[in-house]
Formats: structure tokens, sequence, C-alpha cells
């Protein structure tokens, strides 16, 4: 009758389930074919068809897509809130049922997110550029992106990456409203859902953009601190409008102007371990070999030995929750790897680049009943740069300031030489 065989739906499904997207694997083929962009094409047309398996996942991305400002934010604190009863709850749950369970959302505990949001952090209402020290006509300015990460399951993230900026010398732009890069669409194959909202994001960011402008500012960058958000950022092409802007990472940006902050203060190479994402942080930067470029450039940069683990964390966004057996497969390789670095001795933090490896990563070290911190590079900078109270006094410094521009009065040895 002319209906394709569903068993070729199950064959492409399970192929394109094993895919993270992150391009990798054109980095090593010496003819260069972009598989992930085939995977996620192929994604597309099982949407497209009816028959991605996931129904569920597909409905609660379409009903969040349809107004990301105010249905993801308290999406976010649900999810906060459901983790924290769930860690409660899994208690009482006998091992041998949590045993039998794949899904990673009932078969242990998970790690905390935050509750505030960026938005609420630093009272953006009042004002979304902030300046270290009083503005100057054509000062440079950055454009920070959050994303879903830095800016709803972990405030801190953004409330570091801001302050770096600063210090770095930079003026520095929010979105006033949460906006998402939509990478979570495109990955599901909801690419017409996806087009539409690169474009409503692309046009929301563009205005913004001029607005900054218009202020007598300059737009030089645009970065984030997320390498599926650079990725989807990419996408909106938004240097054709803006020919001036570079699109970075904010550690890439920050790490040349903060060198003497950071002061490489260690007489001994002092070791720090970092976990490699799947899509790497970096912009411009070789998908493989770039995570050694990174490891090299924080070493100089700070004076710690840092090394690589390799592997992915096993997150990927809603695909752990979708397939359970191939991501927690990489899960459990992932804490091999990790415990063959814990036994040479290592007591120190594990050290991401994504906010999704830190919760991806967080979920291993509770599984491997090791309290150590997962940190996110901005937030481990911040703290080498300020102390560990950075967080709550820089917020407070913040929030001291409104205005359409809020001049964040930096202490003296803070600021760029």
């Amino acid at each position: 009758n002319g209906a394709v065989d569903a068993r070729l739906y199950n064959a492409m499904r399970d192929v394109v389930e094993h895919c993270t997207a992150c391009g990798r694997c054109m980095a090593n083929c010496p003819v260069k074919i972009p598989s992930w962009e085939v995977a996620l094409t192929l994604r597309a047309l099982l949407d497209h068809e009816g028959e991605m398996g996931h129904p569920i996942k597909e409905w609660a991305l379409e009903f969040l897509s349809k107004d990301i400002a105010s249905r993801v934010p308290k999406a976010a604190k649900m999810a906060s809130l459901g983790q924290k009863m769930q860690n409660r709850f899994l208690g009482f749950v006998p091992k041998a049922w949590k045993n039998r369970i794949q899904n990673p959302i009932f078969s242990g505990q998970g790690p905390k997110m935050g509750y505030t949001n960026l938005y609420e952090s630093l009272k953006l209402q009042r004002g979304h550029i902030f300046t270290p020290g009083e503005p100057k006509d054509d000062m440079p300015l950055v454009f920070y992106f959050p994303g879903c990460g830095g800016a709803l399951f972990y405030d801190r993230i953004g409330i570091s990456s801001l302050m770096l900026l600063l210090y770095a010398g930079y003026a520095v732009a929010l979105p006033p409203k949460h906006c998402c890069c939509g990478y979570p669409l495109l990955a599901a194959g909801m690419d017409v859902l996806y087009e539409d909202r690169l474009h409503e994001t692309r046009q929301y960011l563009s205005e913004l953009l001029r607005d900054v402008h218009r202020k007598k500012f300059v737009p030089r960058y645009l970065v984030s601190a997320c390498g599926t958000c650079r990725d989807s950022l990419e996408r909106m092409q938004l240097a054709e409008s803006f020919p001036m802007l570079e699109q970075k990472d904010v550690v890439q940006l920050v790490l040349p102007e903060l060198s003497t902050l950071l002061g490489t203060k260690q007489t001994a190479k002092e070791p720090i371990l970092y976990h490699t994402a799947c899509h790497i942080e970096w912009a411009n930067t070789h998908k493989v070999k770039g995570q050694a470029v990174i490891a090299n450039e924080l070493g100089k940069a700070t004076g710690f030995a840092v090394t690589l683990n390799k592997g992915c964390c096993g997150e990927s966004g809603m695909g752990a929750v979708t397939s359970p057996a191939i991501y927690n497969l990489l899960r459990a390789r992932k804490r091999a790897s990790l415990a063959e670095e814990f036994a040479k001795g290592y007591d120190g933090p594990v050290l991401v680049g994504c906010p999704s490896c830190k919760i991806g990563i967080g979920r291993s070290l509770l599984a491997m009943h090791d309290k150590r911190p997962v940190l996110h590079i901005t937030e481990w900078l911040a703290s080498l740069i300020d102390g560990e109270d950075r967080r709550q006094s820089f917020k407070k410094k913040v929030n001291e300031t409104k205005g359409d521009i809020r001049v964040i009065a930096l202490p003296e040895n803070r600021k760029k030489s």
C-alpha cells in the first residue's frame, strides 16, 4: 500500500538517538561529511512523519516554545522544586526497585538546581546594561546570552560571567526577558518550530543590539557560556546585520584580559580536572583538538595543571530521559573515567564549560557518593579573583544600582590594568 515499513523508522530512530549532534565526527572524517547535520535532518523527517516516538517530549517542547519568556522560567522553578522533593522521596524507595528503573529521573538522586533565576537575582527590570565605571561614547560592549543554564538553572553561572566581563573592562548587556537558543527543538527534530523561534529570537536580539548602539555603545561581542547555545547562536547569523559583532565564549574572551588578576599565583602546578563537553564551548576552535587548546590557555592564565577528562556526561537535555538505555551507558563510562582520576589521588572539584554538563557530572558524582563540587569555569575563575563569597557580595553591589545604564563600582585592585 506504499506505507513505509515500521522497522525502517525504528532503525532510523535508533541511529539518530545515538548522535549528540556535536560535530566531532566531521572533525575526524577525512572527507568532512557533516554527519550530525544528517542526523538532525533524519530527526526532522521522523518528526514530520510522526515517528519520533516521544510524544510527551514533543508536546512539552511545543507548549514551552509558544511563550518562552513566561513558561520556561516557570517550568525551571517547577523542575527545581520537583528535584528537591524527588531527592527526599527516593530515600524511601527500596534499592532493588531503583535498580530496575532505567530513567535517570527516577533511578537516583539528581543535583540541586537554583530556584531564583538571573533576572530576579540581578533585578534586570531595573536596567539590563552594566558598565565597569562611567560610560563613555563608543565604549565596547559585550552582549551576554545566558541561555537556560546560566539564567534559570544556575544563576551563579550568569552572575560569575557578568562579573568576569566587567572586570575585563567591558560594558555588558543582557536580555531583560528570558531567551532560549531553541536548540532542544532542533535536537528533537522539530525543525519548523525551531526556525520560527530562531527568527523570533534573532529579531529580538537585533532590536536589543540596535538599542545599545543608540545609547552610544559599540556592540563588539556576542558571548555565551555554553557550547550548545553557541552553536544555535551561530545559526542566527547576526553578524550579517552587525558586521563588527564577533561571537566568543565568555572565558575565551576574558582570559587574556584578566591574566593580571588571575596572576598564576601557584608556585607549584596544582592540578585541576576539566570535563570535556560534547559541544565545544569556544568559537572558531577545532571540535576535537580544541579542548586541549582550552586546557592549555586555562593553565597558562591560572597556573594550574589542567587535566582533561574525556567522555560524554550522559545528560544531553531530554535525551537521557527519552533514551535512557543509551545515556545510562555513557554515564557509566563517565563514572569509570572519573573514578580512575580520583584513584590517582585527585581530591579537587570537577570543572565544566557547559551548564548541562554541570547537571550530568553532578548526577554521576551523586551515584558515586562523591560530594566534591562541580564548577562551571566561570564560577571557578570568579572564585580565583574574588574568593568564595563573590556571588553574594557582587550581587549586592549590582542591586544597589538601577537605571538604563547601571554603573558597577569595582574595587581598584580588581579593575583591568
